[in-house]
């Protein structure tokens, strides 16, 4: 029953984040160090490259794809990690719209439905569909880190910080690769976890080692902050956070 609320269609943002989605994406030189940092409860600044980088520098940097982003930029991103800043791939004003868009939409949410859909997603995986044009390729997020999203002055911009809920894998994914690929991705239920948080480098691994052999499938480090969520969301919640009452239940029974 559960499984069967789950939204495979690519308009659901969880299978298909679209450049125009309402999602941030960020550059960031170590998504485990962020997730331990997020996890012991540090807040992040979110800027764009322009507060970074000088104009001549802003213009070569938006030619670039992320893996020559990270690559030119590695020292620069490590030295903001460590002074808890993140780098938006977006201009200044777009990342400060979206931020306020999100920060919006998922109060109301909150407010509405009763559920968080605002996340710090770690790890993309890139996939096709065997007769989709060359090219197509969709990307779903791996990781969910459920965060809220604070702005305590103009000057002080926007933050993210975790809040009282647990990291999540994108279940909706791990449905989608056992009803297209007939895959289950296996040591993910509980997350492995290390000292600070879930063990990033080893979902990465787990996922990698589950899709190598499937064409057109790869697993990057990329982050974003932005909703993630769908209509039956909070039915799916519900059900599964209740799924031992539910079996218990004499009627269901």
């Amino acid at each position: 029953w559960a499984q069967r609320l789950l939204d495979l269609s690519k308009a659901n943002r969880l299978l298909n984040v679209r450049g125009n989605a309402k999602v941030v994406p960020i550059l960031c030189s170590s998504p485990a160090t962020l997730e331990d940092a997020i996890a012991a409860d540090s807040g992040f600044r979110v800027k764009s490259f322009e507060n970074f980088l000088d104009v001549e520098a802003g213009r070569a940097f938006q030619k670039l794809d992320s893996a020559a982003a990270l690559e030119q930029y590695r020292d620069a991103l490590e030295k903001s990690l460590r002074e808890y800043e993140l780098w938006s791939t977006l201009p200044r004003r777009e990342t400060e719209r979206r931020l306020k868009e999100i920060y919006r939409a998922a109060r109301v949410d909150l407010e509405e439905g009763g559920v968080n859909t605002l996340f710090l997603s770690i790890g993309v995986l890139e996939w096709s569909e065997a007769d989709a044009k060359p090219g197509t390729r969709y990307r779903a997020p791996i990781l969910l880190v459920p965060v809220k999203i604070e702005r305590r002055s103009v000057a002080d911009g926007y933050r993210i910080r975790c809040i009282d809920e647990e990291t999540t894998v994108n279940t909706t994914l791990l449905e989608l690769l056992r009803r297209e690929y007939g895959i289950n991705v296996p040591g993910l239920d509980p997350l492995p976890t290390d000292d600070s948080g879930v063990d990033v480098p080893k979902v990465f691994g787990i996922f990698r080692a589950a899709v190598r052999n499937l064409r057109g499938l790869c697993v990057t480090e990329d982050c974003m902050v932005g909703q993630f969520s769908f209509g039956k969301f909070v039915m799916w919640k519900d059900l599964t956070a209740r799924i031992d009452e539910v079996r218990a239940n004499p009627i269901v029974s």
